[in-house]
């Protein structure tokens, strides 16, 4: 059985973390853009 990680959550540190934000941080590079998060409840 294959478990897939969240497609995002908050970490330990407060950052939000998982596979939608590797996906959003890459193109955010490529775009040449910075990208900030506000995670909310």
């Amino acid at each position: 059985m294959h478990i897939s990680p969240p497609y995002y959550i908050t970490g330990k540190d407060g950052k939000p973390t998982g596979f939608a934000i590797e996906v959003m941080n890459e193109v955010a590079t490529r775009a040449g853009i910075k990208i900030t998060y506000q995670p909310s409840d």
